[in-house]
């Protein structure tokens, strides 16, 4: 019975995971909400099947967060008289609470091997689809967005895949070695920023620098201050390294390289010299946050003809208000310091100890530029809040 509630809640996330990418293909918006709804219900069926008489809702400061913002998004919506709105909010709700409440109840469940590969099929399900449907010129001059209408979502999809192949890149280092696999992952991010670079998403692979960049960094300092490394291991590490070394500069001297130079470098090079380096963001974020008010949408976000808010937190405060605003983003800093300080703590004893740490930062660094509402870099984000949960006990 359990093997099989594990199929079926593998087969549910897939599902979940594919509507929070799907939601950004017009093709699939008409019915992605139902899609999404369904495959949570089903989770839902799971975890009550799963725990039966021991399901627990725990009132913790994530569902007081939680029911806060649900509270101002209701508030808005009456405010604004938008039943779409109030819609909204219930979606909201559901959304969160799900991950919170229902994902945490099913502890043998939640395993990052189980929400790794069920986001890694899903995404590279979407992936072959554009590829089949859009085969991608490699040196052509605009931007790739495959199934997507914008360029910038299959940039944010490849990019929340680096931060999962990241997670199994550094586990298989820091915590037991296994050089066939550090080098298949390795290749396998090789693989996805160039995918990254052939969207001309900055934000996306700068995203992924980043993340390469501080978790190498933490796993070094935590592991020389307890003088975690052997002769052997380092010996081991020295000659990753090198491999690694030599993979990029063959990269490097390719002419697939050229992709890269051209569509990031070149771009930021670009804007940097016209002045404009977020592309006219910066302009509709100021319009936004100086006509937001307390609760309710703001001037700005009630015209459908203006722009999108092109950042997750500030397009919750045009959308809904000041006070949604501030605690949804209080909701992501306490979830983001709570992932550091696991992190921190369990590095050497938990192999995938990186995962909400790197899932939540995702998120957050992917947000600043995008809206992610609903998008499978939050749903993936909501997940690490899960088992970070379940890690907690």
């Amino acid at each position: 019975m359990n093997i099989l509630l594990k199929v079926f809640f593998f087969i549910a996330l897939t599902g979940f995971f594919i509507g929070g990418t799907a939601i950004r293909i017009s093709d699939f918006q008409s019915y992605i909400n139902i899609f999404i709804f369904f495959n949570g219900i089903l989770i839902i069926i799971i975890s009550l099947l799963v725990t039966k008489s021991n399901f627990k809702i725990n009132i913790n400061k994530f569902t007081i967060l939680i029911f806060v913002c649900f509270l101002g998004l209701s508030i808005s919506s009456l405010i604004n008289g938008s039943s779409s709105d109030f819609l909204f909010s219930i979606k909201f709700l559901f959304l969160f609470l799900f991950f919170v409440i229902a994902l945490r109840n099913i502890r043998d469940f939640i395993s990052f091997r189980i929400i790794s590969w069920s986001f890694l099929l899903s995404s590279s399900f979407i992936v072959v689809l554009s590829i089949l449907e859009d085969p991608p010129n490699f040196f052509a001059i605009r931007p790739y967005s495959g199934l997507f209408d914008n360029p910038n979502s299959f940039g944010l999809l490849t990019g929340t895949m680096f931060s999962v192949v990241l997670v199994l890149f550094v586990s298989n280092i820091f915590y037991k070695l296994n050089v066939k696999l550090v080098l298949f992952y390795f290749s396998l991010m090789v693989c996805i920023l160039l995918l990254i670079s052939l969207s001309a998403s900055r934000t996306s692979f700068v995203t992924a620098l980043l993340l390469l960049l501080i978790v190498v960094i933490i796993y070094c300092i935590k592991f020389l201050k307890r003088k975690a490394f052997n002769i052997g291991k380092v010996l081991n590490i020295f000659l990753i390294i090198l491999l690694i070394t030599s993979l990029s500069f063959i990269f490097i001297n390719s002419s697939y390289y050229s992709v890269v130079e051209e569509s990031i470098f070149n771009k930021f090079t670009q804007r940097s010299i016209g002045g404009d380096v977020t592309a006219g963001r910066d302009r509709i974020w100021n319009s936004i946050l100086s006509e937001s008010i307390l609760i309710g949408p703001s001037e700005y976000s009630s015209n459908p003809n203006n722009p999108s808010a092109h950042n997750t937190f500030i397009s919750k405060i045009g959308n809904h208000g000041w006070i949604v605003g501030i605690f949804y983003l209080i909701f992501w800093l306490v979830a983001f310091i709570q992932s550091i300080i696991y992190f921190w703590k369990n590095c050497r004893v938990d192999k995938y100890a990186s995962f909400p740490f790197v899932s939540i930062l995702t998120f957050i660094l992917l947000s600043m530029t995008e809206v992610l509402t609903m998008n499978s870099a939050e749903l993936l984000a909501l997940c690490s809040i899960a088992f970070l949960s379940h890690k907690n006990g």
